[in-house]
């Protein structure tokens, strides 16, 4: 058993380990067939959870912004096309904006979240042209939604702070332990996290126990979800 420091699954593409022979190699990015058979061996529990856990959050009252904050995602992009999946909400419009349509200035608060101005109202259910009239005239839902998502940017339009937005703190540094071994049966590596069960699979250690320190990531961030207070029950404003 191994003691680690939990963080966020790091992103490079380049590593150092030692082979089974103790001889040091340099590895370079899975190729796209090896990362899908790990994948496979890992189980997808974890990715259909999370989308559960988004449409969940969802009829709870939440928005596509607001549960990318939750989950500490900078892009909505993913949220939105899983909700669009499981026919929460509307795809939104296809193609640029029309000259004049774009709210002033509000592009660059969506890009932020990777969302376009037509899935921003999609995932509202707002007509896009309506959204313009009411963010002209500083009025109406589309700025009370513009509130919920983009407190920014509604400072910007009406001078007034919001206080009250959900802002979850950052993902706490655990220590967890971990056992990985050789999977003689799979011809790879097997990493296992305690206490949430995370399971990675890799041709390397490090690989392996990247792919569990995923599963342990996104426990935390189904188990965040999950504990987010139902807003259409309780006609709360949104607060973390």
């Amino acid at each position: 058993m191994h003691l680690l420091r939990f963080r966020p699954p790091p992103a490079d593409s380049l590593s150092v380990v030692i082979n089974p022979k103790g001889e040091l190699e340099m590895r370079t990015k899975l190729s796209k067939k090896l990362a899908y058979r790990f994948k496979q061996l890992a189980g997808d529990t974890y990715k259909q959870a999370m989308v559960e856990g988004y449409v969940q959050t969802f009829k709870k009252g939440y928005s596509v912004v607001e549960i990318a904050r939750v989950t500490g995602a900078k892009s909505a992009k993913f949220i939105h096309a899983a909700l669009v999946a499981n026919g929460s909400i509307s795809k939104g419009k296809p193609g640029r904006q029309p000259i004049g349509s774009l709210p002033t200035k509000m592009k660059i608060h969506l890009t932020k979240r990777g969302l376009s101005f037509s899935q921003w109202c999609a995932g509202w259910g707002f007509d896009q042209a309506e959204v313009k009239r009411e963010v002209d005239q500083k009025s109406g839902a589309a700025m009370a939604a513009i509130k919920v998502d983009f407190p920014k940017y509604y400072k910007l339009l009406t001078g007034m702070v919001v206080d009250d937005f959900v802002r979850p703190g950052p993902f706490k540094k655990q220590l967890y332990s971990a056992q990985m071994s050789w999977d003689e049966k799979e011809k790879c590596y097997r990493a296992e996290i305690f206490p949430t069960g995370a399971v990675g699979y890799g041709e390397d250690l490090q690989g392996a126990l990247k792919s569990a320190q995923y599963g342990a990531w996104a426990h935390e961030v189904i188990e965040r979800l999950k504990a987010l207070p139902d807003k259409t029950e309780n006609e709360m404003e949104s607060i973390w």
